[in-house]
C-alpha cells in the first residue's frame, strides 16, 4: 500500500468519522432543540391566550355589582306579590299639586285583558305547577288641579319603580269654576307566581 493510498484512506475513514458523529450526536440534538422552542412558543402562545381570558374575567367582575344592583331593580319591579306600597309612593308624589284619592285593586288575572293579562295555564294534574307572570288589575282615582296636568301624572305613574301597565284613563273636567278634575286610571301591575 502506497503512502498515496493510505493518506486516502485515513482522510475517507476521518470524513466518515465525522459524518457518523453528525449524524448520531449533533442532527438529534438539533431536532431537540427545534422541538423545544416550538413547544416553548406555543407555551408562550397559551400563556398570552389565558392572560387574555382572564383580563376579560377580571372586566367582567368589575361589573357585577352593576348588574346585581340592576336586578334588584327589576325584581322589585315585578314582585312576587301585588305590593302595592310602591306605586302608593309614587302616586303620592304626584307633579302640579295632583292628589291620590284612592287606589283599588283587583283579583288577580284570570287571562282576559285588563284583569290578568299575561297568566299562565293552570297544569293538568300530575303536571308540576310552573312559574310565570301574573298581573293585577287596579284602579286609580286622581284629583287634578287642572285638566292639563294629567298627561304629566299618567307619565310619572308609568316611570315609577314598580311596573305598572295604564290600560285606560278617563279624565272628568271639573265645573266651570275651578273645580277639581278627576283622572281614573286602569291598569295592570305585573308580579311573578305560581300558577296550579
Amino acid at each position: 500500500m502506497t503512502k498515496q493510498t493510505i493518506t486516502l484512506l485515513g482522510a475517507v475513514l476521518a470524513v466518515a468519522v465525522l459524518l457518523a458523529g453528525i449524524l448520531l450526536g449533533v442532527l438529534p440534538r438539533l431536532d431537540q432543540a427545534s422541538q423545544s422552542r416550538q413547544e416553548r412558543d406555543s407555551v408562550a402562545i397559551q400563556n398570552n391566550t389565558q392572560q387574555a381570558l382572564i383580563a376579560a374575567y377580571a372586566q367582567q367582575r368589575s361589573k357585577l355589582p352593576a348588574l346585581q344592583s340592576e336586578v334588584a331593580d327589576l325584581k322589585q319591579q315585578i314582585a312576587s306579590g301585588p305590593h302595592l306600597e310602591q306605586l302608593i309612593d309614587v302616586a303620592s308624589r304626584l307633579p302640579g299639586g295632583a292628589v291620590l284619592v284612592s287606589i283599588t285593586p283587583g283579583e288577580s288575572g284570570d287571562g282576559t285583558p285588563g284583569a290578568g293579562a299575561g297568566t299562565q295555564p293552570t297544569p293538568a294534574s300530575g303536571q308540576a305547577a310552573t312559574t310565570g307572570f301574573q298581573s293585577v288589575p287596579v284602579t286609580m282615582v286622581v284629583a287634578l288641579g287642572r285638566s292639563a296636568d294629567a298627561a304629566q301624572v299618567l307619565q310619572k305613574l308609568r316611570a315609577g319603580p314598580r311596573l305598572l301597565a295604564i290600560d285606560h284613563a278617563t279624565l272628568e273636567p271639573g265645573a266651570a269654576q275651578g273645580g277639581v278634575a278627576t283622572l281614573t286610571v286602569e291598569g295592570r301591575v305585573f308580579m311573578m307566581g305560581a300558577t296550579g
